[in-house]
């Protein structure tokens, strides 16, 4: 009997000396070795392998979207972030806003969903530019001043917050508004993504000590020769870490790929044991003990891979 990878190019296979090789998976025979298939990729022209490469990605984001767009079928409405008002003692005032104007852009990244604008609103400096709409209208307002301050109360706890509070207004669901707020979402959590590991790249480089640059230097090192055998094999061997924490990060706020938070997941847990309290007294610890499972099924294999990895680079 034939072998898969004799009638086709796609195949299963199991590496050999990889840290999970319980684990089958499915590659493009020439992907990994050489074949004399014509078919095989290693043998396809260089723009059918950017063909394929970019159909696989677009495929990843379009069963993102899918998925997303399930998930908010049942939707009744959708929360949107407004600015309900200045703190009291912060001078925040006559920043610009008015009570109700609801947030589009925060120093030039679009709110899709809700919680951009507080996420942008923490990563931006004491001034920024927004757009807002105010009743109905795009309202631009350029170099809104709202500086971090920093307050200690009578018990000693240290504050650091713009001196304004955000409320939020909802969207009634429809289709229209279902199948937005969807794209939107999709596009977040891609967006998130690329500016969570955009952060972890500019740490990394900041990381690499000032003399391994002079020393590449006073060696005779090109640019080009500084950045690929000096500075870019330290800068990944530092992202693996940082990168397994961002992985892990994701799954724990987005579980299972399902855009189903571990609040989520306890709090249904904590229904669950309310709900059963009288019949099942000790059912906290089976429902904890599930979703600790649960988890533990899905991040013990990452940080395995995470030591593997760093085993063989160290």
């Amino acid at each position: 009997m034939s072998s898969p990878s004799e009638w086709d190019p796609l195949c299963s296979k199991r590496r050999k000396g990889r840290p999970f090789t319980v684990f089958a998976f499915c590659a493009m025979e020439g992907e990994d070795e050489e074949s004399d298939d014509p078919r095989a990729f290693g043998n396809a022209a260089g723009w059918k392998k950017v063909i394929v490469l970019v159909a696989g990605a677009f495929m990843n984001f379009l069963t993102g979207l899918i998925i997303v767009l399930v998930l908010y079928a049942p939707a009744q409405g959708f929360y949107q972030e407004t600015y309900a008002g200045a703190m009291e003692g912060y001078g925040t005032e006559d920043c610009g806003l008015q009570e109700g104007d609801r947030f589009l852009s925060v120093d030039g990244h679009k709110v899709l969903t809700y919680g951009n604008a507080q996420f942008y609103l923490g990563r931006a400096g004491d001034t920024m530019d927004l757009v807002v709409e105010r009743n109905g209208e795009k309202v631009y307002l350029d170099n809104v001043s709202l500086p971090r301050q920093e307050r200690t109360d009578e018990e000693g706890n240290t504050t650091n917050y713009r001196g304004i509070t955000i409320g939020a207004q909802v969207m009634p669901a429809n289709l229209g508004t279902k199948l937005l707020y969807g794209w939107n979402t999709t596009l977040d959590y891609v967006r998130l993504v690329w500016v969570s590991l955009g952060d972890l790249v500019r740490g990394a480089l900041q990381s690499i000590p000032v003399i391994q640059w002079e020393s590449a230097q006073a060696l005779g090192m090109k640019p080009i020769q500084v950045y690929t055998l000096v500075i870019l094999p330290q800068t990944v061997r530092r992202l693996i870490p940082l990168s397994i924490n961002l992985i892990t990060r994701m799954v724990k706020t987005t579980s299972l790929v399902m855009m189903i938070g571990i609040v989520e997941v306890l709090k249904v847990a904590q229904q669950i044991i309310e709900a059963n309290r009288r019949t099942s007294p000790n059912a906290a610890f089976g429902v904890f003990a599930v979703v600790f499972l649960l988890y533990f099924l899905i991040c013990w294999p990452i940080s395995r891979l995470a030591g593997y990895l760093e085993k063989r680079w160290s």
